[in-house]
């Protein structure tokens, strides 16, 4: 992840319902970053995959999501993580089509530290 940036967090509920208002936001960000249509579309599915792997749990009410982008010039940097809630922390594994597909859609992607990571930049124009 970057270490200088604008930094955008979100906390939501622990839920796959959610994964529209961080794709939104995601697709707004890149947007705002010179990505183009199919650049910010790739990045829609790089989170629409990690938003998917960290809320496929059973968890109770209380338990968080928390997603934080780092936008730096033409890079969005995404970290997904749940909150320590009854066990819940860590990440669940990443299946091969999930692998598949996110190895199409972002530049890299990775689990760390119970946290998702995930970086797209925008395609140079010509």
């Amino acid at each position: 992840m970057s270490t200088a940036g604008e930094v955008i967090s979100l906390d939501l509920p622990l839920s796959a319902r959610h994964a529209s208002t961080v794709r939104v936001v995601a697709a707004s960000l890149a947007a705002d970053c010179g990505f183009n249509v199919d650049d910010i579309d790739d990045l829609r599915l790089g989170i629409n995959e990690a938003v998917s792997i960290m809320t496929d749990v059973d968890a109770p009410a209380q338990a968080r999501l928390f997603v934080e982008f780092t936008v730096q010039q033409a890079t969005i940097d995404v970290a997904v993580r749940r909150s320590e809630v009854d066990g819940l922390a860590g990440t669940e594994p990443i299946d091969e089509l999930a692998r598949r597909i996110l190895g199409v859609v972002v530049d890299t992607f990775a689990i760390s530290d119970g946290s998702f990571l995930l970086s797209k930049s925008a395609t140079p124009t010509t």
